[in-house]
């Protein structure tokens, strides 16, 4: 009889809220976190006319210089997490510059970058996909998630 009593407890909705109290509980005696002000959030969007604006080839790969610049940048402006939503999953053509967003990286201490999944469907063969994910040089010092990832994939997303 009580294992009934505490089955009907458990689906009625006096049960659901002893449940999310369960869960809430530890909760209230921990001191609240700080909170971010709206000062504390920057969006940036290095979009077609930041191209221009920061003299970019609209032809090519972004200068990484620029992004270790920005990142500098936002280090120096005590920018708590910085993300990237700019996959760099092979190496430019200046290794310099690549040396020196991954510089830019480890002296922040706190980057998030991105990385894909590219899903191929071959006829006659089943789907096959591969990760993108930031070379190791720049890599490194950071985590990584996947940005965008395929809905058909029925496998779970990757964070490093």
């Amino acid at each position: 009889m009580p294992t009934l009593v505490a089955l009907c407890l458990l689906v009625s909705p006096v049960g659901r809220l002893l449940e999310l109290f369960s869960f809430d509980l530890i909760y209230l005696f921990r001191p609240a976190p700080e909170r971010a002000s709206l000062t504390d959030v920057v969006i940036l969007s290095m979009d077609e006319e930041s191209r221009g604006v920061l003299h970019q080839d609209p032809n090519r790969q972004w200068d990484r210089a620029v992004h270790a610049s920005l990142l500098r940048e936002l280090t120096a402006r005590h920018a708590k997490v910085v993300a990237f939503d700019v996959l760099f999953d092979v190496p430019s053509k200046d290794s310099a510059a690549d040396e020196q967003l991954s510089v830019a990286i480890r002296e922040h201490g706190r980057v998030i970058l991105a990385a894909n999944v590219q899903a191929s469907k071959d006829l006659g063969r089943p789907a096959s996909s591969k990760l993108l994910h930031p070379t190791s040089l720049i890599g490194t010092n950071a985590a990584w998630g996947v940005a965008d990832w395929p809905s058909d994939s029925g496998d779970s997303p990757i964070i490093r």
